[in-house]
């Protein structure tokens, strides 16, 4: 009986009693199963949207630095033609200075010139006139020794500020008469021919 018994316990047959058990499971692994492609096509979705957005916040950053560069370009372009203004400036100042410098030296030359004509007195006769920066160096020949002081004194009221020095009187040949002299005459700072 026992081998009997064993027998139709095998031969049994397991009916389900509750047949919605196996359903609702089938259900929520469907569930599942669409909940996670859900969230796959949501992260893929959401990756998508955040390539997109970052692509474009890449775009509009590109963008404002080509503008930035472009405007340190425009301000590089201004800096160089202010420096070449300025250095322009520079060189036509220099010129005013210079032509202005002419100008106001341009009537000294006549000046000392007239004053030396007036100075020397009669008799006496100047060979060489030769500018030695503000000093004009005088050589001549005068008749006699007071002719020589007399020069001396003209020369220095003449041009008031200036400072004639005798530098050197010797008696030429002696059929010749007088004196060969040499002044270095020292003119006022106001003045300097020919610099």
């Amino acid at each position: 009986m026992n081998a009997n018994a064993s027998a139709s316990a095998s031969a049994m047959v397991f009916v389900n009693l509750l047949p919605h058990r196996p359903a609702a499971r089938r259900q929520r692994e469907r569930r599942v199963l669409r909940q996670l492609a859900g969230g796959v096509l949501l992260g893929a979705a959401l990756a998508l949207m955040a390539g997109v957005a970052l692509g474009i916040a890449i775009d509009r950053q590109t963008r404002q630095q080509a503008q930035w560069q472009a405007a340190m370009r425009e301000r590089d372009g201004a800096i160089a033609a202010a420096q070449r203004a300025q250095r322009e400036t520079a060189v036509l100042t220099a010129r005013r200075q210079a032509v202005h410098l002419l100008q106001a030296q341009r009537n000294d030359a006549v000046i000392v010139l007239d004053a030396l004509a007036r100075a020397v007195p009669a008799g006496v006769t100047l060979h060489s006139l030769r500018q030695d920066g503000a000093r004009l160096v005088l050589a001549g020949r005068a008749p006699s020794q007071q002719a020589v002081s007399a020069l001396l004194l003209a020369l220095a009221q003449a041009l008031p500020g200036s400072t004639p020095q005798l530098q050197e009187v010797r008696a030429p040949v002696p059929a010749a008469g007088g004196v060969e002299l040499t002044v270095h005459w020292t003119l006022p700072s106001s003045l300097s021919p020919g610099d």
